[in-house]
């Protein structure tokens, strides 16, 4: 296990996610967009085509029943459980396309390649070419199954990500599991199709009107496989459904802001006796303003914080000037966040506490979405964790430490901007200054 963490955690920070945009397709790039980059809609619920592909050379090992619970089930370790304990009153969920295949409406479409598995390295120069000939051949299948163009609500011809969604789930391997390449393994993303990929007259997944799709590995841990675990399912969808860049540090092995969020290492959060990312941690609090799950609130002098945990949580917003502004959040020792305890540094004692996080918009622009480098300089980060006592996010790689957060008594103050810090609780006093 401490070789698995070491080996991930060098590896996913040097490498980011796919840019949805695919702007690596242009030669030229276009003028600086620095407009702040918003969410493209509010919807409470999108469909999800799930796409299970098994290759002549190796074949998917669970049932369709499986991934159909895995993704749209409710229950803990499940990614609509996951969803909707992180959208509170929104109650956000993935929801089933009408399909044919097998077990209608089940949101599962298996098909049988007669290729191998691509088996190529997100580092080789042919990986997007590669894998976009495989989903184009596995949506060739699927279409049998589903007639796309009832989704494009608004008739434009485009499938947006909010319209319909797909997860390709490979037979094979996770190679950020892993944090390497290894045979019949893809390393999870989420992209879209620059070139047409047109379905029952609609384009699906183009780049030109926000499509998305996500790829991900079945297996996890090529030397003793298991399932996949939530964790990196949903970071992707965090991606493909409201394009959250990556908040780790995209261009270093250190930076970011570790594991205290899921659109970081957060996602392979975890309790005792199970697999890594089987209980990713909460988005972090920026990531729940942005999508319009919860408005944070001004306040001054004494006040409370609600964990992430309860269906009260709220977040505390201090400006600092026309650009810049902190966000308080008060971090659960129970639901998902108990995923800290296996990742943290001194994890085991971690009984939840109120994260600081500085926020810096002049980060979090059109362009640096784009190129997904808010999190890309460790020095000017746009979303970064204000770490209570004895940093560690900058200096070393790793997840966090305990220490990050601020409670009594590890630490009940910052700067001249609050004080009182109480005790971890599922409500903690704090004292705005």
């Amino acid at each position: 296990m401490k070789q698995f963490f070491l080996v991930f955690l060098v590896t996913i920070l040097f490498l980011g996610c796919s840019s949805s945009n695919d702007s690596s397709d242009s030669n030229t790039q276009p003028p600086p967009n620095l407009k702040p980059a918003t969410v493209n809609h509010h919807k409470s619920s999108i469909p999800n085509l799930v796409v299970m592909v098994d290759f002549a050379n190796i074949t998917t090992t669970q049932t369709e029943a499986f991934w159909s619970s895995k993704i749209f089930g409710t229950n803990p370790g499940e990614a609509n459980d996951y969803y909707a304990q992180n959208s509170y009153s929104t109650h956000f969920q993935l929801t089933q396309p009408i399909e044919t295949y097998n077990t209608p409406n089940d949101g599962i479409i298996k098909v049988t390649l007669s290729t191998n598995h691509p088996n190529i390295s997100i580092n080789s120069s042919g990986f997007k070419n590669t894998i976009q000939q495989t989903l184009a051949s596995a949506l060739n299948q699927a279409d049998s199954y589903i007639d796309f163009s009832i989704y494009d609500a608004n008739n434009d011809g485009y499938l947006q990500n909010y319209e319909l969604n797909i997860i390709f789930i490979f037979a094979g391997y996770e190679d950020a599991y892993e944090g390497k390449h290894v045979t019949n393994g893809v390393w999870a993303h989420s992209s879209c199709f620059s070139a047409s990929k047109k379905y029952d007259g609609v384009e699906v997944s183009n780049c030109k009107k926000n499509g998305s799709y996500v790829v991900v590995g079945e297996q996890h841990n090529a030397s003793s496989p298991h399932p996949a675990t939530i964790g990196i399912i949903v970071h992707e969808l965090g991606h493909a459904l409201f394009k959250l860049p990556d908040l780790y540090n995209t261009a270093g092995s250190y930076g970011g802001i570790g594991g205290f969020g899921l659109m970081s290492s957060g996602m392979w959060g975890f309790k005792t006796g199970e697999n890594p990312g089987a209980t990713p941690v909460h988005m972090c609090a920026w990531s729940k303003t942005y999508t319009g799950w919860i408005t944070p609130k001004e306040v001054s002098g004494p006040s409370t914080l609600t964990s992430t945990d309860q269906s009260g949580y709220d977040i505390i917003k201090i400006p600092i000037d026309s650009t810049h502004y902190y966000l308080l959040e008060n971090r659960s020792v129970t639901g998902y966040d108990a995923g800290f305890k296996k990742i943290l540094i001194n994890g085991s004692s971690y009984q939840g506490g109120i994260l600081l996080w500085k926020i810096n918009n002049n980060k979090l622009t059109v362009d640096n979405f784009l190129y997904n480098n808010v999190n890309a300089d460790t020095n000017n980060k746009g979303v970064d964790v204000v770490e209570a006592k004895n940093p560690v996010l900058n200096n070393i790689s790793n997840y966090g430490s305990v220490d990050g957060f601020f409670f009594s008594p590890n630490a009940t103050a910052y700067k001249s901007i609050f004080d009182g810090v109480s005790t971890p609780a599922s409500v903690m006093n704090i004292n705005i200054k």
